[in-house]
């Protein structure tokens, strides 16, 4: 939180505060205003970073002011808690910002909130690669001349940083050389000759490209002015029953010429539900499934 000691959690700076803190409110580790502040049971606050820190490692924890053992109750756990009311105290005491010309004073509860936009709050530069720190009023400046700054290519709108841009300008200009180079389709008897840019585009159409079958199961691969007649006769085209709207590769037709009657004494078993479906078709004629 707001100017806290080298360490983040540790405690809050006395020297921001307008009102010098009773001793009651400093931490007897870090020797500054305690902040999430833990009470021992012997009646004294700490920090609960720096409490944590003092006790990590030790078998017998004792109070880090009067060194005596904090004893575990029954359930094993440590005798201190959260210091709730004096957190709140802490909290409502008012502090002035100490960076700068800033004339900003309030509770030291808003203190974090007025840093996200004041003008004089030292923030690092957004662009990675960047270490550049400046207070904020000056940060908008560097940033729009700042060589990690991120532009885009007008011509490819590729993205990349501004320090780049010569090399980058440089390579882009090589490669719209060799995409304006004059190509030719290399399928077959295809006449097209274009710019190698538009040479992906052209494939996408051209009759002579190979292409494969578009239903599943068919590993086919023709040239696309042959691949529509060979879908219409695919044996793994999806074609519907006539009596139950039941979709299934047309592979799978081939024996199943037979009439209703001995079709649904064929299915009844295996395909009750497919049975039961063809039983209301009204149509009395050999099905073609």
């Amino acid at each position: 939180m707001a100017s806290c000691g080298s360490n983040t959690g540790e405690g809050f700076n006395p020297e921001q505060f307008e009102t010098p803190p009773s001793q009651e409110l400093m931490c007897g580790i870090c020797l500054m205003v305690v902040n999430e502040p833990f009470l021992t049971y012997c009646g004294l606050s700490y920090c609960n970073f720096c409490f944590n820190k003092w006790r990590n490692g030790k078998d017998v924890v004792t109070c880090p002011l009067d060194y005596k053992q904090l004893e575990t109750n029954v359930s094993g756990l440590m005798q201190f808690i959260a210091d709730k009311k004096t957190e709140r105290l802490v909290l409502s005491l008012c502090v002035k910002y100490m960076n700068g010309p800033c004339s900003w004073k309030g509770e030291l509860r808003d203190k974090k909130k007025h840093l996200t936009k004041c003008d004089h709050e030292v923030i690092k530069c957004v662009f990675d690669g960047c270490d550049t720190r400046l207070a904020r009023n000056w940060m908008e400046k560097h940033e729009e001349t700042c060589e990690w700054k991120i532009v885009t290519c007008e011509f490819c709108d590729v993205p990349y940083p501004k320090r780049e841009e010569e090399q980058f300008m440089a390579d882009k200009k090589t490669e719209r050389q060799v995409l304006s180079l004059c190509v030719k389709c290399m399928n077959g008897p295809c006449s097209w000759k274009g710019e190698l840019r538009d040479k992906k585009k052209h494939l996408t159409k051209c009759d002579h490209e190979v292409i494969k079958c578009v239903f599943d199961g068919c590993d086919t691969r023709l040239a696309r002015n042959s691949m529509e007649k060979h879908e219409e006769t695919c044996e793994w085209k999806i074609v519907t029953c006539e009596f139950c709207d039941v979709p299934y590769p047309k592979r799978e037709e081939e024996g199943l010429q037979i009439t209703k009657t001995s079709f649904v004494t064929l299915v009844i078993h295996p395909f009750p539900s497919l049975a039961r479906t063809c039983l209301k078709a009204k149509k009395a004629m050999p099905l073609k499934i």
